[in-house]
């Protein structure tokens, strides 16, 4: 009894299996669940001062540079505000000011 051929390899039984993904590590899923509890922080205190708030003008996100691991908005020249107090307890005062003087609150 003969096997018929088609010329090409058979692959039925491979499994397409990314060859880099990376699994994160314990300690990166706390960063990163920590970074996200410290985001709704932020947005919850901003709604609980500035109830006119408009969150599609507000850019929010992780800092970078001296305010890494910090939650901050993006100002129209790209800098950085950083927004909560390192204890978490309220806005800092140069984000609160600059809230009440821009557009971030307009909506």
């Amino acid at each position: 009894m003969q096997h018929e051929q088609s010329g090409l390899p058979d692959t039925s039984y491979q499994e397409e299996t990314p060859l880099l993904e990376r699994t994160p590590s314990i300690s990166d899923l706390q960063k990163e669940s920590y970074l996200r509890q410290k985001l709704k922080k932020a947005v919850d205190t901003i709604k609980g001062k500035f109830l006119e708030a408009n969150f599609e003008k507000i850019k929010i996100r992780r800092g970078t540079g001296k305010n890494e691991g910090k939650i901050v908005a993006v100002g129209s020249k790209k800098g950085e505000y950083k927004i909560l107090k390192d204890d978490e307890s309220g806005l800092i005062k140069s984000f609160f000011r600059q809230l009440q003087r821009s557009t971030w609150a307009e909506g």
